[in-house]
């Protein structure tokens, strides 16, 4: 197994797990999983994007709840990993939005 099989392999059993699958079950699934995925697109090359679009918006508006809240700045660029700039920007998209610009 590579890297890659392996956190497939980790994360596929972990989220069939908690959800009630046996554990041997979850083992024989994912690594059925795995052979299909291998089989249909091994020698392929994927980029996973760190961030869709909903997983953005939900971290944006965590972002921005925090910031109504009166969590401190500095908190919140910790907290999230982000800059001064990109906290300015997401206040004024919210800003524009709320106005209906």
């Amino acid at each position: 197994m590579n890297a890659l099989t392996q956190v497939l392999d980790a994360t596929i059993q972990a989220h069939l797990i908690a959800n009630s699958v046996d554990q041997n079950l979850a083992t024989a699934i994912a690594k059925n999983i795995i052979t299909d995925l291998v089989r249909k697109h091994g020698g392929q090359m994927f980029y996973i994007g760190k961030n869709s679009t909903a997983l953005t918006t939900k971290r944006h508006s965590q972002i921005l709840n925090d910031f109504k809240s009166g969590m401190p700045k500095a908190e919140i660029y910790r907290k999230y990993d982000i800059g001064s700039a990109w906290l300015s920007t997401l206040i004024k998209r919210e800003a524009k939005n709320e106005s209906g610009e």
